[in-house]
Formats: structure tokens, C-alpha cells, sequence
């Protein structure tokens, strides 16, 4: 097979998991030298009955505080909540990149230039999908899915491991409950070169050589209602983005909001 190679400057480089009981990765017909991603069928859970107040989208606005959040991870939020509930609003924001394509070639000001996989066919598709989306609720932002995503953003910075899989042998859906109860599907996206929160999300959203679109099926599925969202600060393997979506979260107990990686616990295999 022939391997195609590109800079490992991609603007955006993602890893996108979606979760299944046995954690095995689908193959793909082609990789990158300096990325991997994997997907698997949706984690599927039956909801949670707990007394701790679970965290569910009930307008096009997050309602609850979000002083946890930086200011670019509330920016993040926000935009994968326009993106969301006003698609055909978005697709405008991604058509305005086709000025910087010149055949599978990409040049954004400010940025190193790029060799794409798909070209402007992977915009058009992504225009098109947003054009004719349903709009969906915004994602809620919770606390303790923060956390867990900002233990993992954490980890990759300082590790320099890449992947799901955590330097303590965590799975996403383990760093999750170190801080409550997810409920119904569970899903991670992590992103690799930090930019401004609209180029990331845009990035997700035209998901360029990914099949089947996981980044951008993540972000519109349906069945996701909560967000954690987390950058991880510089270190010397760069800052991390990583989002963990969830079909609903419970908190956890407050005693257990603290930083996962200083506490023992238990590994996923």
C-alpha cells in the first residue's frame, strides 16, 4: 500500500475515538506519518438514575457557570454550539476558506502551507452537510468532564504519548467516571496543533482525510448532550485540545474534583 506522507505541521492534527466495549480500532486503507486515528462502533450505557443532578441541554445557550473554563475553551464550546444549532449560519465560516486551497494544497495565512488529502471536495462535502443539518441543542459544559478531559490534555503535553490511551492505561470513558457518571454513548476527539476555536472546530468539521467523517459525525450526533472541554498549557510537546462528549453527566461527589493524575486508580485494560 502506497503511504501517503505530509508535514507533521498539519494545522490540526486529530485523533477521534469513539468508544465499544471491546476498544478494538477499525483499520484504515490509509495513514499519515504523523497521525493516527482510530474509531470504533458507540459505547452504548443505560442511563444512570443517581441522585447527583445530571447534566442534559436545555436550550441553545449553556445555562450553567462555567468559571472552570479558559477563555479559548469557552470558545471552543461556543463554537461547536453555533456549529450545532445554527449550521447553515456555519457553513458560511467554512465556505470562507476556499480562497486558501489551490488543487489539494492549503494555504491559511499565518500558518504553514499543507498538502491536503481530499482538496476542496472535503469543504464542499462539509458545506454541503451543514447547508442541509437539522439543528441540534447546544452541548452543556460540566465540571468534572472537564476535568477528565484536561487530565488526558495534560498527559499527551507532558508524556508525549498520542492516542486515547492514557501513560496510566486509561480509556476515556475511565478518566470520565474518576469525576461522575457519563450516561448513554460516550466519545473523544483530541486535537493536536492548537489554533484559534473557529479554525479548530472548522478543521473538525471538513475532517479532512478521515472516513466516514468521525470528528464531524461527532460533534452532530444527536445522542451527545454534554461536552468536557480541555486545553492543556504549553509544555514541550506542545499544548493539546481534547474534547469528551457524553450522552449525559452526573457529577460526581465535590471531594472527588481534583486532578485524576494524582490519584491512584484504576487501570482500564
Amino acid at each position: 500500500m502506497k503511504v501517503k506522507l505530509i508535514p507533521q505541521s498539519l494545522p490540526v492534527l486529530i485523533l477521534f475515538l469513539i468508544l465499544s466495549q471491546s476498544l478494538q480500532a477499525q483499520s484504515r486503507t490509509r495513514t499519515r506519518s504523523s497521525s493516527n486515528s482510530t474509531a470504533a462502533p458507540v459505547v452504548q450505557k443505560p442511563t444512570v438514575q443517581s441522585t447527583a443532578a445530571a447534566t442534559a441541554p436545555s436550550n441553545n445557550s449553556p445555562a450553567q457557570s462555567q468559571e472552570y473554563l479558559s477563555p479559548l475553551e469557552r470558545e471552543v464550546l461556543d463554537e461547536l454550539n453555533l456549529a450545532r444549532t445554527q449550521p447553515t449560519q456555519y457553513a458560511a465560516f467554512v465556505d470562507e476558506w476556499r480562497k486558501y486551497y489551490t488543487g489539494k494544497k492549503f494555504a491559511r495565512p499565518g500558518r504553514q502551507s499543507i498538502t491536503t488529502w481530499d482538496g476542496l471536495a472535503a469543504l464542499d462535502e462539509c458545506v454541503n452537510f451543514l447547508r442541509s443539518a437539522t439543528p441540534l441543542p447546544a452541548l452543556q459544559s460540566a465540571k468534572g468532564l472537564h476535568l477528565a478531559a484536561l487530565d488526558h490534555a495534560r498527559d499527551l503535553g507532558t508524556s508525549g504519548i498520542t492516542g486515547h490511551r492514557g501513560s496510566d492505561g486509561s480509556m476515556p470513558e475511565a478518566r470520565v467516571e474518576r469525576f461522575g457518571r457519563w450516561m448513554n454513548s460516550i466519545g473523544e476527539t483530541i486535537v493536536y496543533d492548537v489554533d484559534t476555536a473557529r479554525a479548530m472546530v472548522i478543521n473538525l468539521l471538513i475532517d479532512d482525510g478521515v472516513p466516514g467523517r468521525g470528528h464531524r459525525m461527532n460533534i452532530f450526533n444527536p445522542g451527545y448532550t454534554v461536552a468536557g472541554i480541555a486545553v492543556g498549557s504549553q509544555s514541550s510537546f506542545g499544548a493539546k485540545c481534547v474534547i469528551d462528549f457524553v450522552g449525559g453527566f452526573a457529577e460526581g461527589e465535590a471531594g472527588d474534583h481534583q486532578s485524576g493524575t494524582s490519584r491512584t486508580r484504576q487501570r482500564t485494560p
